[in-house]
């Protein structure tokens, strides 16, 4: 089972635990992604990260072993300190694409998980746009002119400046 919310852990850590979570609902037991080691090797065997090998006298096994071991130490890293910095920037989409989920949830700027941007822009307008326009008539009625809410400038209109 992997770690929840744990203090010590980057807010990055916590969201790649989270996803891993979510990720090990729907597949076998055998399957499961519950340690950065099982997720490097899920990355590497999905193809969606590569890892440069020098030429060498190695089997193939060990060139494998050795390249899932360094895509287990970049993802540690990224779970303890919460950046992505790597050169290349291979990690962030990869996490994107085998969690199925959007970049800005990853480095949070989002709580929307999903990577389908209809149902972000969706979510965002249902969320945001209702609250605001709860906040403007219902929480503050008369510090708000009655055209501050609604599609001006939420972006979504909730149908409750109509009552004023």
């Amino acid at each position: 089972m992997a770690l929840k919310n744990r203090d010590d852990l980057s807010e990055l850590g916590n969201r790649l635990y989270l996803l891993m979570d979510r990720y090990n609902l729907s597949v076998p037991d055998d399957k499961k992604i519950d340690t950065p080691k099982k997720l490097a090797t899920a990355l590497y065997e999905a193809g969606l990260v590569e890892v440069k090998n020098r030429e060498n006298f190695n089997s193939d096994e060990i060139n494998k072993n050795n390249a899932i071991g360094s895509i287990e130490k970049k993802i540690v890293r990224h779970i303890n300190t919460g950046k992505i910095s790597d050169k290349n920037g291979d990690y962030l989409p990869a996490y994107a694409k085998f969690f199925k989920c959007s970049s800005d949830y990853i480095l949070g700027l989002t709580d929307i998980i999903s990577d389908n941007i209809e149902v972000r822009q969706i979510c965002q307008a249902t969320l945001y746009g209702v609250f605001y326009d709860y906040l403007v008539h219902f929480c503050f009625p008369s510090s708000v002119p009655f055209y501050a809410a609604g599609s001006k400038h939420s972006g979504f209109s909730s149908g409750l400046t109509a009552s004023r």
